[in-house]
């Protein structure tokens, strides 16, 4: 009779024990790892004040950590998040340079590409207590690649160089940063759950860039996303302000073609000359003047 206990396990038995065993073999080593920093940030609290500690430095590489599966992976990215909370924390307590935070949050990142906090609180982070304006920049990229349908990458993206596009040491983003930013809030614009505030500065961008017609459909567009009447009520006071500009704009062009230019010749689409509230759009003079249908001024 052929003994059962005597054979050889399963291909697929083996294989599990064979990927627990190497899974328990890097976790007891992040462990040790993690006591070491710990024994490590004891001794340096006696030695000089102004000694660097990078808390992330024993902790494996993004790759390695990955291969523990998300359950573990996840774990690990708390741990470091708290970690960098705490190395924030110190540094600017005792006032000291946050020379390592960039590769703390670049490590994170690598660790869990799916903590979406780093990215744009480390940032804004990386901006204003280390001045790293591309590293902020560079940062937001790696958000911006793992999660192509998140509207809040984009636009903290194009918030920063709206900001401080003349700081960045890009030659594209220095030669129009206005435009550049723009086509960022236009396409977060595009994504799910994207809020109403981002079509403001989709068009301020357009001002900026003296497309009046542009940023006056982007003011209607946002008329009709808002649900608040003071909101409806900016929207419509800018969309009169964004055409009036477009009309002087369009009419002195025209001027030196012809004397008179009537509205049809400006190319404004209908709904912005005739808006929700009533006012309509009239040239007296060739200026841009608003008015409501029962006025008897005109």
């Amino acid at each position: 009779m052929q003994i059962c206990a005597g054979s050889n396990p399963a291909p697929g038995i083996t294989a599990m024990i064979k990927n627990y065993i190497y899974k328990f073999i890097l976790i007891l080593l992040i462990c040790l790892a993690a006591t070491v920093v710990v024994i490590s940030k004891n001794n340096l609290s006696h030695s000089k004040p102004d000694s660097p500690i990078s808390e992330l430095a024993y902790f494996p590489s993004g790759q390695i950590i990955r291969g523990l599966g998300p359950t573990f992976t996840s774990l690990i990215a708390d741990l470091a998040w708290i970690q960098i909370v705490q190395y924030y924390g110190e540094k600017v307590q005792q006032h000291e340079d946050l020379d390592k935070l960039k590769q703390i949050l670049f490590t994170l990142v690598e660790i869990d590409p799916n903590f979406t906090y780093p990215y744009t609180l480390g940032a804004f982070l990386l901006i204003d207590n280390v001045g790293d304006h591309q590293g902020a920049i560079q940062l937001l990229d790696k958000g911006i690649k793992y999660y192509p349908d998140r509207w809040e990458f984009l636009f903290t993206k194009g918030f920063i160089i709206w900001v401080l596009g003349n700081r960045i040491s890009d030659a594209l983003i220095q030669q129009d940063y206005y435009k550049y930013s723009g086509k960022l809030f236009e396409l977060a614009m595009t994504k799910p759950d994207c809020p109403e505030y981002v079509i403001k500065f989709a068009a301020a961008a357009r001002q900026k860039q003296n497309d009046y017609l542009a940023a006056a459909e982007f003011w209607y567009f946002f008329y009709g996303y808002s649900n608040f009447n003071e909101q409806k009520t900016i929207a419509l006071k800018n969309i009169k302000l964004q055409i009036s500009r477009y009309v002087v704009q369009k009419t002195d062009e025209l001027k030196g073609q012809q004397e008179t230019v009537t509205i049809e010749q400006l190319d404004i689409p209908w709904e912005l000359i005739h808006l929700p509230d009533g006012s309509e759009l009239r040239l007296v003079d060739q200026q841009p003047v608003w008015t409501e249908p029962d006025s008897s001024a005109y």
